[in-house]
């Protein structure tokens, strides 16, 4: 039912009444006529609704009719109101466009979609909130999306967005990129993942293509990719939202789309995970409640010509035990010649007593090292060719 009142001003003599008594006497045929199912002579004044009107009453509403058509009164569809909330994310260069008129909204429906609206608030770099609003006529549906169109020559990243109280997981919207973000229900399960990368330059990755995926008592979530900085030694954090209820959080599964990452630690909704390294297009699981192992790992490269090996992640380490081995991990050091270089990983897998190492080459370089140990356990030294996996055995 449409509610609001357009006077057409200047109707001529017809119109008998004042403006005040119209906007009273359209208050009541509102009220008594419209949201009745009266079949209004106005125009844009159709009810919605299924006629429940006896003789008297549709007798009474023909006579609040004429005289409202005698002053050429319209109706006009009731505007819907969108506000809309967000919070800058915590990364490097996450501030967008600051209170202009270069990031501009359209909210999505089933049935169809707001015009686009400048919304000028704060963006500014690391956890700034800003809020804005705007009215229009569309007929949308429920909402399922936001559009955001970034104008300028500038990112924004948000920690998260509300449409109206509806949120919106962390994303990014690039230099002159158009992009729409589902919304999901106020009721959606919200996760708040908190990482740091660990500390080295081989040790970050990129901000995007890891995939969250949060498994419970009763289910898992679908996968949700956590857009968050992942600079060396740096704490982050995204918030993702599901619908699916997976019970009691058990486990988290981290997919690389395309690059490799050491978290250092990682907490979804304060509950402390551990760490991780995740190469690329890897997929890792971690436990709540199982404790990491570091093992750190120590070597000395040979002194003669072409005894140096690869820096980079082209060697993996596979740490055996008593019990079981860890994963294979790569594990980037400096391997120049005559030069000791260091590395650390994380496994949370229980192996008992350390007795052997495996080392795998997926490069076309051939190491060499004099002595290497883990944990302060010596395998003396040795040499690996490029994609050839060699044993050592504690000394």
């Amino acid at each position: 039912v449409v509610t609001s009142l357009k006077l057409l001003l200047g109707a001529g003599s017809a119109c008998k009444a004042s403006e005040k008594r119209l906007a009273k006497l359209f208050k009541g045929y509102e009220k008594r006529c419209l949201k009745k199912g009266y079949e209004s002579s106005l125009a844009e004044c159709q009810s919605t609704v299924d006629a429940d009107l006896t003789k008297r009453q549709r007798n009474k509403c023909d006579k609040m009719d004429k005289k409202l058509a005698a002053c050429a009164v319209a109706c006009e569809a009731a505007k819907s109101k969108y506000t809309i909330t967000h919070e800058t994310g915590y990364v490097r260069f996450g501030g967008g466009p600051v209170a202009t008129y270069e990031l501009s909204f359209s909210i999505v429906g089933t049935e169809g979609e707001t015009s686009m609206h400048y919304c000028p608030f704060r963006r500014v770099y690391s956890a700034n909130t800003g809020e804005c609003k705007f009215d229009d006529d569309a007929e949308i549906g429920e909402i399922t999306g936001i559009k955001i169109k970034n104008g300028r020559n500038n990112y924004w990243r948000f920690e998260w967005i509300k449409v109206n109280d509806h949120p919106v997981a962390s994303g990014v919207v690039s230099t002159y990129q158009t992009k729409t973000f589902p919304v999901f229900s106020k009721d959606a399960f919200e996760y708040k993942v908190r990482h740091l990368t660990d500390n080295g330059y081989y040790a970050q990755g990129s901000d995007g293509g890891f995939i969250f995926t949060f498994i419970g008592t009763e289910g898992e979530t679908s996968p949700h990719e956590c857009y968050a900085e992942k600079k060396e030694n740096t704490v982050t954090r995204c918030t993702l939202y599901d619908e699916v209820d997976i019970g009691e959080l058990k486990q988290i599964k981290i997919t690389s789309q395309w690059t490799y990452n050491c978290f250092a630690s990682i907490s979804v909704n304060e509950l402390d995970f551990g760490a991780i390294c995740v190469d690329r297009l890897g997929t890792e699981l971690l436990t709540l409640g199982r404790p990491a192992v570091e093992y750190n790992i120590r070597h000395f490269t040979g002194g003669e010509e072409g005894d140096d090996g690869a820096d980079s992640r082209e060697l993996f380490f596979t740490i055996v035990g008593t019990k079981g081995e860890t994963k294979s991990r790569p594990c980037p050091a400096s391997r120049s010649t005559a030069w000791t270089g260091e590395c650390q990983f994380e496994d949370d897998a229980d192996i008992g007593d350390i007795t052997t190492l495996k080392i795998r080459n997926d490069g076309d370089n051939y190491w060499r090292f004099d002595w290497l140990t883990v944990n302060d356990l010596s395998f003396g030294g040795g040499s690996v060719d490029g994609h050839e996996t060699a044993t050592l055995s504690v000394s």
